[in-house]
């Protein structure tokens, strides 16, 4: 067995698909005479699951019937446009392709609905790197950062550590939560001062500085 994969997240991370996520949101907002939200805004929103989102993107009081009308007609159009606008960030496939290269295992864990984060990987071309894909499930695996999910996929990998690349709270969170080190990126979310508070043992600002850190993890591994 293997001792140590390296886990990414994916929005924020991987891949920029906050304009996809705006538009999906913001289609059933505006529909409803609701405000809509800017992509910056929307980036802000993002991370801990579509539920999540959806409550912070609707006025303050909505009722749950609307919510849940508004969960519906967001997941309904997201479904089929998942990656109309999503592009991989400059600099992310080299540094999979040399891990690729090295024989390591790889993964994606992402708080994004199980379904929309296969084709999101897929449509982008990124699916033949990572031998295991994982979304929220639903009932029975609890996303990040409950470490429930990223232990089952350390299991599907084969393997038995991990190293967590990821640009928010729930990526920190449950790479302490499972006890594996946790790589921290500015390019999606979160600043480097926000991401401190989840102790990375790196912080990194461009695609290109992730071999350094990632390179004395594995070797430790």
């Amino acid at each position: 067995m293997r001792k140590r994969a390296v886990i990414f997240d994916l929005d924020g991370t991987l891949v920029d698909a906050f304009q996809d996520i705006a538009n999906a949101i913001n289609r059933p907002l505006a529909a409803r005479g609701m405000p809509t939200h800017s992509v910056d805004t929307i980036r802000t929103f993002v991370g801990e699951g579509a539920g999540k989102l959806i409550e912070r993107s609707v006025p303050p009081g909505t009722d749950a019937a609307t919510l849940e009308s508004v969960r519906a007609e967001m997941m309904a159009w997201y479904r089929d446009h998942p990656a109309d606008h999503a592009f991989i960030y400059e600099g992310i496939l080299p540094v999979l392709e040399a891990l690729r290269s090295r024989g390591v295992p790889m993964g994606v864990l992402s708080n994004k609905p199980h379904a929309m984060t296969l084709s999101t990987c897929e449509r982008l071309g990124l699916s033949d790197f990572f031998g295991d894909v994982a979304g929220e499930q639903g009932a029975g695996v609890p996303r990040k950062p409950d470490p429930m999910g990223l232990r089952l996929q350390l299991e599907r990998l084969g393997v038995e550590d991990a190293i967590m690349v990821g640009d928010g709270r729930p990526d920190g969170e449950v790479a302490r939560a499972a006890g594996v080190p946790f790589v921290a990126v500015t390019w999606g979310t979160r600043t480097a001062e926000q991401l401190l508070e989840y102790g990375p043992v790196a912080v990194v600002d461009h695609p290109s500085g992730l071999p350094e850190p990632l390179a004395l993890l594995l070797a430790k591994g």
